[in-house]
């Protein structure tokens, strides 16, 4: 269903201006909602590969509002810094 969102926002990119929608924030908020679904899914090294195809054609549409949520799918919880903080190490 984000998939569906994000395509068809992307498609109508110049559109949603009309309707008073600062297109940055809409960027944004699609940014978190993949982090999230990232952060809180498990994910098959297929899905892994299918996304990581839709960042890049999503971000050369854009530009780089989809950093995030490539960081998220390349890092996960497997961050070894996130991992330290984690657990109670924070230097």
């Amino acid at each position: 269903m984000l998939t569906a969102i994000t395509e068809s926002c992307i498609e109508n990119w110049d559109l949603v201006d009309d309707y008073g929608i600062d297109n940055d924030d809409i960027a944004c908020e699609l940014n978190t909602a993949w982090c999230e679904t990232i952060l809180n899914t498990d994910i098959s090294e297929s899905e892994k590969v299918d996304l990581e195809v839709n960042f890049e054609y999503w971000q050369n549409e854009w530009g780089s509002y989809f950093d995030m949520a490539r960081a998220a799918l390349d890092q996960g919880w497997d961050y070894p810094p996130l991992k330290q903080i984690l657990q109670g190490n924070i230097n």
